[in-house]
C-alpha cells in the first residue's frame, strides 16, 4: 500500500502553482508539480529487504549536483494521510518544460523532453516538444562517429572545430560523459538500460530548441544501483555483459548507446577517460572518502526517521521486523565493502571494453585546492616511470587534438622535478607510453583564497557609503576580505546573489585585493558605471550571497543573512572570524574591529541570536575596564529595567547566553556599561 504520490497545482481547484521553498536555498521555491516519491525495489513495505537504504536513488543525483550538471533535488519528509503515519517519503522534482525553465531558462516551450513512456516497451516520447531533434541525434549516431568531422558536427562545429553557423549543437559530450560516469560507478541496471527486459528505461532528457547547448541527461530511479542487486559484484557494467545493441533501434535510443557509438571516436574516447580520471582520483569527487562522506550526510537526514519507518512499515513483509539495526548494516556494507574497492573495479571494466587507456594515471603529492605560498607539488604515475610524462602550467594539454605533442609541453623526471607553488597555478599532466597517451590529470591550486572572505555587507544603505560614481547615491554594498599576507586577483572570479545561478556577476580582468586589504562592491544593478559595480542588488529581507572561483561553480566562501536593518550593517567578528553579527556602526573598506568599541557611554551588540527555547545568545565587544548588566523587561513602556546577568569587564569579544524569565511572551534586552 505505500506508493509514490504525484502533485499537480491547477487553478481549476486552488492555486495554479505552489509557492514554498520545498529544497531551501538549493532550488525554486515555485513549482507546477513535485513528486513525492518512496523507493519500493528492496524496500521494507513490499519486499522486507535488507538492502534496504532509502539512500541509493538520491545518491545518483546528489553526484550530478556535484558535477557541476543540471539534476533533480531531493528532501525527506514524514508523510501523514489522513492523519496516519505513512512513512518516509521524498519530495523530487520531475525532469519537464517547467523544470527546464525554471533552471535553465528561457521559455518553457522552448523544450522538448524526451522520456520513456509507461507501455510494456518503454518506448521513447516526447513529453513537451517534439522529437525532430532527437531523431537527428539518433540518425547521427546511427551513421557513427569514427571521424572528428562526425563528432564535432553534433557539437555544432565545423570540421576545423570552430563554431558552424549553420550547424545545430545536438551533443553537449561534457554532460553525457558525467552522465554515463555516475551510471558506471553506481552499476545501474536499470537506467538508462534495462539489464532484464532489454529494453531504454528511465530516460530523462531535455534540449532548448530555440538555445540549443546539446541534450541534457538526468539521472532517474537509481534504486536498484550501488550493489542493491547484487549488479555491481557480478561486474556488471553497461557495456558488458548487457546488450550493447540496446538503443540502435529508434524507440530504444538512449545515452548509454549513444556513448558507445562515441568511444569509436579516439578524441571522445581520451574526453571521457580524463573525466574519469578527475572523478576517481587525486580527491576527486568519488573517489571513496568523497563517496562516503556523501552517503553519510544524507544518512544522518534519516538516521531518527528510519526508526518510525520501521514501526511503520518493518514487518509488511516478514513476522520478525525490519529494524534501524538492518538499515545500519547496510551501511556499514557500503562504508566498508562497497565504497572502497569500487573505482578500480570500474577502471578494470572500462579497460576491458577499451574505454580506459592502459597507460599510466598521474597522481599528485596533494589533492587541489588552496594551499600555502612555497608549498611544492610532486608527481608519480601509477606504472613506475614507464613512458613518459609530460605537464603544462599554461592551460594547454600536454596532448594536442589528434594526438600530437603540444610543443610548450615540458617533460617531468619522477623523482627529480618538482612543481612550485607560489602564485594560482593549473597543472595539467599526462603519459605518453609506446606512441598512446594516457588519461589527463587536471589539478588547480590557489594560494591564500581560504583567506578571501566575504567580510560586510549591508543590503539597507542609507548613509553609510555613497556611490563615488554617482553623487547622492547610496547603494548596497559588499566588503571582502583578504586575509593572506599576499595579493590575490579577483579577475573572472563571481559574486551572486543566487546559488543557483553562481556565475551571475564576473571581476573584471586585474581587479585585485591587497594583503590584509578590503574591496568594496557597490550592489546596485548597474554594472555599466564601473568594474566594481554588480549587476544585482542585496534583498533587505534576507537572501544567500556567494562568491565563487574561476571556474563558475567552486565556492569560496557565502553567507545567508535574515532581514536587515536601515545602516546596519552585517559583518564578521572579529574582523575575517567566523562569528556574523550585526555592525550600528558600518565600516566598509576598514577592519571590523576598529569601530567597534563598548565602554560605560555605550555598548554596541554585534550579535544577537535565539540560541533555545527560552534563551537568547549576545554578543559585544567589551572593554578592559569596564563590568556590563544584562537587563531585560517585557514591556518598552511601562516597568523598569531588571538585572539578569552581571558580566565582568574583559576586553574583545564577550559572549553571553540569557534566560528568559519564565511567563514572558516578550523581552527586550539591553546591556549597561558599569563605571
Amino acid at each position: 500500500p505505500k506508493h509514490s504520490f504525484r502533485l499537480f497545482f491547477r487553478s481549476e481547484y486552488g492555486a495554479g502553482r505552489l509557492h514554498y521553498p520545498l529544497f531551501g536555498d538549493e532550488g525554486v521555491d515555485e513549482f507546477d508539480n513535485v513528486d513525492l516519491r518512496t523507493s519500493q525495489n528492496y524496500s521494507w513495505a513490499f519486499e522486507g529487504s535488507e538492502k534496504n537504504t532509502m539512500l541509493r536513488d538520491v545518491f545518483s543525483r546528489d553526484v550530478q549536483r556535484e558535477m557541476g550538471q543540471p539534476y533533480t533535488r531531493s528532501r525527506y519528509y514524514h508523510l501523514y494521510l489522513n492523519g496516519q503515519y505513512w512513512g518516509i517519503y521524498q519530495t523530487q522534482e520531475r525532469v519537464d518544460a517547467d523544470y527546464a525553465e525554471s533552471y535553465l531558462g528561457g521559455d518553457k516551450d522552448a523544450y522538448d523532453i524526451i522520456k520513456n513512456n509507461s507501455s510494456g516497451s518503454r518506448a521513447l516520447e516526447a513529453s513537451a516538444g517534439t522529437m525532430d531533434a532527437y531523431e537527428r541525434l539518433y540518425n547521427a549516431a546511427v551513421a557513427g562517429f569514427a571521424s572528428d568531422a562526425s563528432y564535432r558536427k553534433v557539437m555544432g562545429l565545423l570540421p576545423d572545430g570552430s563554431p558552424d553557423p549553420a550547424g545545430e549543437t545536438l551533443l553537449n559530450p561534457e554532460n553525457l560523459m558525467d552522465y554515463m560516469i555516475c551510471t558506471y560507478y553506481t552499476g545501474d541496471p536499470d537506467a538508462p538500460v534495462s539489464c532484464w527486459a532489454h529494453f531504454s528505461n528511465n530516460v530523462f532528457a531535455s534540449y532548448n530548441r530555440e538555445e540549443p547547448a546539446g541534450f541534457l541527461w538526468y539521472r532517474h530511479d537509481a534504486e536498484h544501483s550501488l550493489g542493491a542487486n547484487g549488479g555491481a559484484s557480478e561486474g556488471r557494467l553497461l557495456t558488458d555483459p548487457i546488450d550493447r545493441s540496446i538503443g540502435q533501434n529508434w524507440q530504444d535510443f538512449n545515452p548509454a548507446w549513444l556513448h558507445v557509438q562515441l568511444t569509436a571516436n579516439e578524441e571522445y574516447r581520451l574526453q571521457f577517460a580524463d573525466r574519469v580520471v578527475r572523478c576517481f582520483f587525486n580527491d576527486g569527487l568519488l573517489t571513496a572518502p568523497k563517496n562516503i562522506e556523501r552517503w553519510m550526510k544524507r544518512s544522518a537526514q534519516i538516521d531518527l526517521a528510519i526508526i518510525a519507518e520501521s514501526a511503520r512499515w518493518g514487518d509488511a513483509k516478514r513476522t520478525a521486523p525490519r529494524t534501524k539495526t538492518d538499515w545500519l548494516a547496510e551501511q556499514n556494507y557500503m562504508i566498508n565493502q562497497f565504497f572502497p574497492g569500487r573505482n578500480q573495479t570500474v577502471i578494470n571494466q572500462m579497460r576491458s571494453v577499451g574505454m580506459f587507456p592502459n597507460q599510466a594515471i598521474v597522481f599528485l603529492s596533494q589533492p587541489p585546492g588552496d594551499v600555502e605560498r612555497g608549498s611544492t607539488l610532486t608527481l608519480s604515475q601509477s606504472n613506475g616511470t614507464q613512458g613518459t610524462l609530460y605537464y603544462t602550467l599554461d592551460g594547454t594539454d600536454p596532448r594536442q587534438w589528434g594526438g600530437s605533442l603540444n610543443p610548450g609541453s615540458s617533460i617531468y623526471q619522477i623523482g627529480v622535478s618538482t612543481i612550485a607553488l607560489n602564485a594560482a597555478t593549473l597543472v595539467k599532466a599526462r603519459v605518453l607510453a609506446g606512441g598512446v597517451w594516457g588519461a589527463l590529470t587536471e589539478a588547480r591550486y590557489t594560494v591564500g583564497l581560504s583567506s578571501l572572505v566575504i567580510n560586510e555587507l549591508m543590503a539597507s544603505n542609507r548613509t553609510t557609503l555613497e556611490d563615488a560614481d554617482e553623487a547622492g547615491e547610496y547603494p548596497d554594498w559588499i566588503e571582502l576580505y583578504n586575509g593572506s599576507d599576499a595579493a590575490i586577483d579577483l579577475g573572472g572570479m563571481y559574486l551572486s546573489d543566487d546559488p543557483l545561478e553562481p556565475n551571475k556577476w564576473q571581476f573584471a580582468t586585474g581587479t585585485t585585493i591587497a594583503a590584509g586589504g578590503y574591496v568594496v562592491i557597490l550592489a546596485d544593478d548597474d554594472g555599466t558605471q564601473g568594474p566594481l559595480h554588480t549587476n544585482f542588488q542585496l534583498s533587505r529581507n534576507g537572501e544567500t550571497l556567494v562568491l565563487v572561483d574561476r571556474d563558475g561553480q567552486t565556492v569560496l566562501d557565502s553567507v545567508t543573512f535574515g532581514t536587515q536593518l536601515e545602516d546596519v550593517s552585517f559583518g564578521r567578528y572579529p574582523n575575517g572570524g567566523a562569528t556574523w553579527g550585526f555592525h550600528a556602526a558600518a565600516t566598509p573598506g576598514l577592519s571590523n574591529v576598529e569601530h567597534l568599541g563598548s565602554g560605560a557611554g555605550g555598548v554596541q551588540i554585534v550579535g544577537f541570536e535565539v540560541s533555545g527555547p527560552g534563551t537568547v545568545t549576545l554578543q559585544w565587544v567589551g572593554c578592559e575596564d569596564c563590568a556590563y548588566e544584562v537587563q531585560w523587561k517585557a514591556d518598552l513602556v511601562d516597568g523598569d529595567w531588571e538585572v539578569l546577568k552581571t558580566v565582568p569587564a574583559s576586553a574583545g569579544a564577550v559572549q553571553v547566553e540569557v534566560v528568559i524569565p519564565t511567563g514572558a511572551s516578550q523581552a527586550y534586552f539591553r546591556i549597561v556599561g558599569l563605571e
